[in-house]
């Protein structure tokens, strides 16, 4: 498609805990993610294990009218009419100790695979997680 809006990289500001529609308001109070703004971004220090968090990924693109869109905050739950991945069958993620690294669609956005990595404190909190049915990867 040519018609492209947003197309780019995607930021880990709420770890797993995103959200959902019903979701309950004390799932937003975790901060397992990067943060947003300067008052309530994560320090360094406050990253358990750095080789192991998810920072910043290629965008999760869904179609939009007669072209694409990029999501630019990172969520493991399903969204309508998502397009393919941009490298085959993965995405390429920039972990907070610096490395990039290609990573499976079926891992990056399977939670019980990979919910540690979204997390600063590199616990996979299945409290935050949505429904399953709202799950961009059901296996």
């Amino acid at each position: 498609m040519t018609n492209s809006a947003g197309i780019s990289y995607s930021y880990n500001w709420m770890g797993i805990a995103t959200g959902w529609s019903g979701c309950p308001k004390s799932i937003y109070q975790l901060h397992l993610g990067l943060g947003h703004l300067p008052k309530n971004s994560k320090k360094e220090s406050g990253v358990g294990v750095p080789s192991e968090m998810y920072a910043v990924a290629d965008a999760r693109s869904r179609t939009a009218g007669q072209g694409i869109a990029g999501q630019i905050k990172m969520s493991p739950w399903s969204f309508d009419s998502e397009t393919a991945p941009p490298h085959g069958q993965g995405y390429n993620i920039l972990f907070c100790d610096g490395h990039v690294a290609l990573v499976k669609r079926s891992d990056y956005l399977y939670s019980p695979r990979t919910a540690s990595n979204w997390n600063s404190d590199n616990q996979p909190h299945p409290e935050a997680w949505a429904p399953m049915s709202l799950w961009a990867v059901q296996n």
